[in-house]
């Protein structure tokens, strides 16, 4: 009985891929019409050879590529002669031939359970061989996001991207509190739904520029402007040459020095030294420092405590890993 291709799994495929010199990359199915496609190309000279004769079944005057078997004349039916017909025409095998008919002779019966249980073979194999390769893609397309994620996340660049969202996140949920308490809402032009009680923010704080816009600006001006400036113009970094290795537009650790000190300046030095301020129709308690600015003087208590020691730490923990980074570097 002839071999069939499908019975094979995708590691004896490659194998015979190999040996025929044709090209083994692809699911289980390509590489097996490579195979098929190679050895009708070759049925002379490959159909003879021991090694690969069993990948053909012949057949006689258009018959189906299945190994044939002789249906007993009647008066023949009791010495029926089971031995297959003979070889004429060498065909390589294909997955896609038709199911043998049962009706017939005992012998042909017997093949068309023995092809029905060889296609069933098949279809798990393949089902499997399939499932594998899914896999196999699934696994290789999560290492390179896996990969690239550990690029970018290793990068003074992020760190400090991941330290400034840190603070800003800090600053909204104290200048947007979530006091609205919400119980029910109701579909556009549709029914009132019943929910678990939750709040939300008051978004109508948006519009009051002193009690939103005002912290986040002082925010932005002095812990992210300010030393970008610095950075930008007292970047140490440009000393290396273009496209090198640690030089950058913004030099990491000058930014997190720069913040640093601010900081200390803010929120530690000129505490002591205080007085009162009027800022509007509100008189506040601030630093000698912020007199200059009084549009922020009222933020500068709001931001002192909502941040805390968070800019000390983060800046701390950026400068030490921009040193790191330049050492490697």
């Amino acid at each position: 009985m002839s071999v069939r291709l499908g019975v094979l799994k995708k590691k004896e495929l490659v194998d015979l891929a190999a040996d025929l010199g044709v090209s083994a990359e692809g699911f289980k199915s390509d590489i097996e019409s490579r195979i098929v496609e190679h050895l009708s190309s070759n049925t002379d000279l490959l159909s003879t050879d021991p090694k690969y004769a069993s990948f053909y079944v012949f057949e006689t005057r258009g018959t189906s590529m299945r190994r044939g078997r002789r249906t007993p004349k009647p008066d023949e039916k009791s010495a029926i002669d089971l031995s297959p017909t003979p070889f004429h025409v060498a065909v390589p095998f294909s997955t896609d031939s038709d199911l043998p008919s049962p009706a017939g002779s005992v012998s042909d019966f017997a093949g068309g359970i023995a092809t029905t249980s060889s296609r069933v073979t098949e279809l798990f194999s393949s089902a499997k061989d399939s499932v594998v390769d899914k896999v196999d893609s699934v696994s290789i397309v999560a290492k390179k996001m896996t990969a690239r994620a550990r690029t970018g996340l290793s990068t003074i660049s992020t760190l400090n991207k991941l330290e400034n969202g840190y603070e800003l996140l800090c600053l909204l949920l104290h200048v947007l509190p979530r006091v609205v308490k919400v119980t029910s809402f109701k579909v556009p032009y549709g029914p009132k739904f019943s929910t678990p009680a939750f709040y939300v923010p008051d978004y109508k704080t948006l519009t009051d520029y002193s009690a939103f816009w005002q912290p986040l600006l002082f925010w932005a001006a002095y812990f992210i402007v300010i030393p970008l400036v610095v950075a930008y113009f007292f970047n140490f970094t440009t000393a290396k040459p273009a496209r090198a290795r640690g030089r950058f537009t913004v030099d990491p650790l000058t930014f997190n020095v720069t913040k640093l000190l601010i900081a200390y300046l803010l929120f530690i030095s000129c505490t002591s030294v205080t007085e009162t301020v009027i800022a509007g129709s509100t008189t506040v308690t601030a630093s000698k420092i912020m007199e200059p600015s009084i549009p922020f003087v009222k933020s500068e208590p709001i931001v002192a405590t909502v941040l805390s020691k968070t800019p000390f730490i983060g800046s701390t923990i950026g400068a030490l890993m921009a040193l790191y980074t330049a050492i490697l570097a």
